[in-house]
């Protein structure tokens, strides 16, 4: 199964929902990766953001054929769906369900702190990542090495509402990657 990180900004009032992987057909639509498959967010009427390095711009979603090829608003050809290619669809915070209680948006996580339930810092989220049977989180620790860890309920401990998370990690994961013995807390 494909390998899929991507490393996200936080946007104001906007969520990153899908990435363009290429055009499909011949008259401009997209073929796109939901970061979540279950996703009834990308629907018509709704107004998408595409994020390149370099350049973005609001769409009105058209049609969505099988949850992951999108047709929009002013884009016409294959050439000018293949301009977006690799560009990140943003939709406006809005514009998704209300979460449930124990749920989470992982752009509200992202550059925020994770910590062991002991209080010691692991380091800083600094993106997720999906390997086709879990997402990751990916943690850089004070020694600027990205160690990924399992998001998933038995070592997600707990989200906190001021920001960052606690995480219970396998034993050793964090020694193996550069010795958490040196971390502190930056909130003592």
């Amino acid at each position: 199964m494909e390998r899929f990180t991507q490393t996200i900004r936080p946007s104001p009032g906007w969520v990153p929902i899908a990435t363009v992987l290429r055009p499909f057909g011949i008259k401009g639509a997209l073929r796109c990766k939901l970061f979540n498959l279950a996703s009834q967010s990308l629907r018509a009427g709704v107004r998408v953001s595409l994020r390149l390095a370099d350049k973005q711009r609001e769409f009105c979603v058209q049609r969505v054929q099988h949850g992951c090829r999108i047709h929009l608003s002013e884009l016409a050809s294959r050439t000018e769906a293949e301009a977006w290619r690799g560009a990140g669809i943003w939709i406006r915070r809005e514009d998704l369900p209300k979460l449930a209680r124990d749920e989470l948006y992982l752009v509200d996580v992202l550059d925020q702190f994770a910590y062991l339930p002991d209080g010691r810092l692991l380091g800083r989220v600094v993106a997720f990542a999906d390997n086709g049977a879990q997402r990751v989180v990916c943690i850089k620790t004070e020694g600027q090495r990205t160690v990924e860890i399992p998001f998933v309920k038995p070592i997600v401990h707990e989200v906190r509402p001021d920001g960052g998370i606690v995480l219970n990690p396998p034993a050793g994961l964090f020694e193996i990657c550069g010795g958490l013995s040196r971390y502190t807390n930056p909130r003592k």
